[in-house]
């Protein structure tokens, strides 16, 4: 029995650094000597557009674990609104279900991550607002709509948005506001 894992999200994923972290973590603790894996990061894609390519795109890899992590594109970068939760909640449950569709066994329903307190900067649609606290703020919203989801699905459930925001809290009280947790421009993290 091999595993095929596919990893799949938005430019976070497609940067290649996670998911080579994933790849190794399984390849050398799992002791299965077949374990494969493939990434299906996309920059700039929101769960819809993963909707739309999936069954197109994992054919060929016949994946028999999906990770998920979408969220930072789908918040549209602005204050949390009904519209934004709504949308991404019908998008993420498309998913979902193409995925059972398509024989997918296993779903880890990742949570988007977080936006730098330093580093996110100021945007024009936060108002007077701190645009770092106002995001991160959607992107909680749309972490919760990602664990009701994976409950109603029966499949498992990443907080990746808590585990980011609560390191970079911890870090920056450490090493200083300057050193950025989740990446120079506010949302692509680095290795660390």
């Amino acid at each position: 029995n091999s595993s095929r894992v596919g990893i799949v999200g938005d430019s976070i994923t497609e940067q290649k650094l996670y998911s080579k972290f994933m790849e190794c973590y399984l390849l050398a603790s799992n002791g299965t000597p077949d374990v494969k894996c493939f990434q299906y990061g996309w920059s700039g894609e929101t769960a819809g557009g993963f909707a739309g390519r999936l069954e197109n795109d994992i054919a060929g890899f016949n994946p028999t674990i999906i990770t998920l992590c979408y969220g930072m594109n789908d918040g549209g970068y602005q204050p949390y609104k009904d519209s934004i939760g709504q949308g991404y909640e019908g998008n993420m449950r498309n998913v979902l279900k193409k995925l059972e569709a398509f024989g997918v066994k296993t779903i880890v329903v990742g949570s988007p991550g977080a936006v730098d307190t330093k580093f996110f900067g100021t945007r024009p649609s936060f108002g007077t607002q701190n645009s770092a606290e106002g995001y991160n703020n959607t992107l909680a919203q749309l972490r919760d709509i990602d664990k009701k989801l994976a409950a109603e699905h029966k499949q498992l459930f990443a907080d990746v948005h808590a585990a980011m925001h609560d390191a970079m809290v911890k870090a920056k009280k450490v090493l200083g506001e300057d050193y950025d947790v989740c990446g120079r421009d506010g949302f692509h993290p680095g290795a660390n």
